[in-house]
């Protein structure tokens, strides 16, 4: 974050990641570590519903780290220099500061604007009401939260209206947020997560649906 000129400028950070099972990767501290994850095992009752779903988990995600929301709302309204005052055990404090904290759609939003976005790109298909629907994040808020988030993808699944008949891919984010322990600073913290790429969704066959 930058208020050089009291304009707040935010460095989103992201990456692609492949759809990977294995892999290295050393520690804060030095500690060589291997990471792994198993296959995602994927039950439809329609072979082509199937095939879509497989075909969105073998994909690349994009992983972002960004700036959370309150820590911004803090910086404008020129808080940030101010430290987290003690809760005194105060736990709904603790639980808008803490772990576990944040917003639980921000990840949702951004993979909306991503449906959008594919939308967009491919002609004369609308997406943004239906057939994919997009799921408040998975937040993850255990003492293994790193590890669990490192391991962790988008989600996908089917679900069917029954009154209707009609079906939509559910979509569902992983996200966590730190500080993972403790109160945070005013001013601090990150949202990381996981999101889903409009090339994705627009290389994948749930137009059909």
């Amino acid at each position: 974050v930058d208020l050089g000129d009291g304009v707040v400028r935010v460095v989103v950070h992201a990456f692609v990641e492949p759809n990977w099972k294995r892999a290295n990767h050393i520690s804060s501290g030095g500690t060589p570590l291997l990471f792994t994850r198993d296959g995602v095992g994927i039950i439809s009752g329609n072979d082509a519903a199937q095939a879509v779903l497989e075909k969105l988990q073998d994909s690349p995600t994009i992983a972002l780290k960004l700036i959370r929301r309150e820590a911004i709302e803090e910086i404008l309204s020129d808080q940030s220099d101010d430290a987290a005052p003690d809760s005194g055990g105060d736990v709904e404090y603790e639980n808008r500061t803490g772990p576990g904290s944040g917003d639980a759609d921000a990840a949702r939003k951004i993979n909306e604007l991503a449906i959008a976005r594919a939308s967009g790109l491919r002609t004369g298909v609308d997406l943004t009401t239906g057939p994919i629907s997009c799921r408040d994040d998975a937040i993850l808020d255990t003492s293994d939260a790193t590890t669990r988030f490192v391991q962790s993808r988008v989600a996908y699944s089917w679900w069917k209206e029954e009154k209707t008949g009609k079906v939509a891919l559910l979509l569902q984010s992983p996200s966590l947020v730190t500080p993972i322990s403790g109160v945070r600073s005013r001013g601090s913290g990150c949202t990381f997560c996981k999101v889903v790429a409009p090339r994705t969704i627009i290389d994948s066959d749930v137009f059909q649906f």
